[in-house]
């Protein structure tokens, strides 16, 4: 992967160029305008097919999630999704812990579930289409990190256990968990 800017700006001014004269060729036959035509028109239903599940969530204030992952569970355990990465950023993955719908997330966004101490099973759901499930394991007044990214072949889950997310969780937007199960700081209510 390339790192330096001023390499990154020459290959996208040089891309551009290149496909604006080629371009301009194509475009002054006729066909070629229909197929242009036609090629916008898939991908505006393509779009519009994987946004359409998409649904409104409530996004917690700055101070509440600085509150929730200040808080550790007294008793209980707890289980923290967050999703990142700009392959299909916008369409939302629905997320369900042992069956149980929880939050639906964008990318980048994140959930807080409670959660009774124990194995468990995570599924993404991407466009209706459930990818296998992930087992976790949570402990008594645990917080468990789970990570959700989108690659080539789906969903890419995977247990974050970095002792500096905390901070990388203080900069991602949280969503309130749309169950009605409840935690002490009232994080599980539903809105």
């Amino acid at each position: 992967m390339l790192k330096s800017k001023p390499v990154i700006i020459l290959l996208a001014i040089v891309g551009a160029v290149v496909g604006a004269y080629v371009g301009v060729n194509i475009l002054t036959s006729g066909l070629a305008q229909v197929a242009a035509i036609a090629l916008f028109g898939f991908i505006g239903y393509l779009i519009y097919n994987g946004l359409r599940r998409n649904r409104s969530v409530e996004k917690l204030s700055d101070a509440e999630r600085a509150r929730v992952l200040g808080d550790t569970p007294a008793t209980g355990g707890r289980v923290i999704v967050y999703r990142e990465g700009f392959v299909a950023k916008l369409s939302g993955f629905d997320i369900l812990i042992d069956g149980v719908p929880h939050a639906q997330l964008k990318s980048p966004q994140s959930v807080v579930v409670p959660v009774v101490p124990g194995e468990h099973q995570l599924v993404a759901k991407v466009a209706g289409k459930g990818q296998p499930p992930f087992g976790f394991t949570v402990g008594n007044a645990e917080t468990v990190v789970i990570r959700i990214g989108m690659g080539i072949a789906g969903c890419e889950i995977s247990r974050d256990d970095n002792p500096r997310i905390k901070s990388k969780l203080g900069t991602i937007p949280m969503v309130r968990a749309d169950t009605a199960a409840t935690e002490p700081s009232g994080i599980g209510t539903a809105a």
